[in-house]
């Protein structure tokens, strides 16, 4: 059993990260890094290679170890997977994203390895279908699983997506800003008043604004867990129609400091902002309780009423959309924080997707989170506010709606 989950997992490395579209491009981006210091080293020190002869030594000795291990466990069936349009989505295998500059991508499996390929739609499409050869189980929507036993061919379709998605959907509401264990700093953006211990922003996307009711968000590890804890919307009428731009803060450690601080919840979202502690009893924390962010492996997951998947972010690789279960549903979120410990969070200063760390502010120096008071630097800890970047966002949801057919 122990061989064939290292086989497996050899060949998802293999066919993915380890692929050598994939070695190049990380090694030019390493390469690049270094490459002003080489010419010294190689004046000082006879005998040494040229750099581009030792970037290049370093690219075939990681390929050929990996094709040295696929050639002896026997990994030799091959799997082609494409897309049509070839830039309207992206697919994954196992949770892994197959290589992004690969029109027609071809991985390597041993005999009798189980394959989950996910299509995830890019913004603006929807998955059409499945077309092939093989023996694939091919299962209605973004899903296709099977078992590889003979060469296979798979092509996601894609098509524009029409106007009237159903929601909710990834994205309708984005994870914004995040904090761990916030010493009671007092915030700007909430008329100085401390928070103490966790707290959540989310920022409403969807251009029609949302149904908030029965909503859910967790740090379990999967859908179905229930280990850590969750905290779930009520059915309030508060909550019914909250508008595209508004910005949701969650305040979700119990302590005196907070209790002072928010003695009543606001929901009235015509400011554009919503602020609930847990400690008032709107957000029921008694279903699932234990809610709470941790400083290790840990992840945050939003899900509407129904179960279906709308954000998530992690704090490291244990726990991915993949192994949760909302890839399939079309939340990603490839690139996991680092390091976040005692006192530290993140923000998010984009305005579309947060499902990578372009965007994001992560573990923003004491001045930037008004943990000290520093002359002329900005502030980028906004909670209960629009973070920098994202100014005009109401007005963006303004004109969209303006344009709804």
């Amino acid at each position: 059993a122990f061989r064939r989950a290292f086989v497996a997992r050899l060949a998802d490395l293999r066919n993915t990260v380890l692929a050598p579209a994939s070695i190049e491009s990380t090694l030019a981006i390493a390469s690049a890094g270094v490459a002003e210091s080489y010419a010294y080293e190689r004046g000082r020190w006879a005998g040494v290679p040229t750099w581009e002869d030792e970037v290049a030594a370093l690219g075939v000795s990681v390929r050929d170890r990996a094709d040295q291990l696929a050639a002896t466990l026997g990994v030799d069936v091959p799997v082609r997977l494409s897309e049509v349009p070839a830039t309207a989505g992206r697919l994954y295998v196992n949770g892994q994203p197959v290589w992004a500059g690969a029109a027609d991508w071809v991985g390597w499996y041993a005999p009798g390895t189980r394959l989950d390929v996910i299509a995830v739609p890019a913004p603006g499409y929807a998955v059409a279908g499945w077309s092939g050869e093989g023996e694939a189980e091919v299962a209605a929507g973004s899903r296709a699983v099977f078992t590889v036993t003979e060469p296979i061919t798979l092509t996601a379709l894609f098509t524009p997506a029409s106007g009237d998605l159903p929601r909710p959907g990834p994205d309708d509401v984005v994870i914004n800003e995040m904090w761990i264990n916030d010493d009671g700093t007092r915030y700007s953006s909430l008329g100085h008043l401390p928070l103490e211990g966790d707290w959540v922003e989310l920022l409403v996307r969807a251009r029609g604004g949302v149904d908030l009711r029965s909503w859910h968000l967790t740090d379990n590890d999967t859908r179905d867990g229930d280990a850590e804890g969750t905290l779930v919307f009520p059915e309030s009428e508060a909550f019914a129609d909250v508008p595209c731009g508004t910005v949701i803060l969650i305040v979700a450690t119990e302590t005196p400091g907070n209790a002072a601080a928010f003695p009543r919840d606001d929901l009235d979202a015509r400011d554009g902002t919503l602020v609930l502690y847990v400690g008032n009893g709107t957000l029921d924390t008694w279903s699932e309780p234990g809610f709470a962010l941790g400083t290790g492996n840990d992840a945050l997951a939003l899900l509407s009423a129904d179960g279906t998947g709308i954000d998530f972010v992690a704090e490291g690789r244990e726990v991915t959309p993949w192994t949760f279960g909302v890839l399939a549903e079309g939340v990603t979120f490839d690139t996991p924080f680092s390091r976040l410990g005692a006192d530290d969070g993140a923000a998010f200063t984009g305005t579309g997707s947060n499902d990578t760390l372009d965007g994001w502010i992560v573990d923003p120096p004491a001045c930037a989170s008004q943990d000290a008071r520093c002359y002329g630097v900005r502030t980028v800890v906004t909670p209960g506010a629009l973070n920098p970047g994202q100014a005009g966002y109401r007005l963006r949801c303004a004109l969209q709606l303006a344009r709804r057919p």
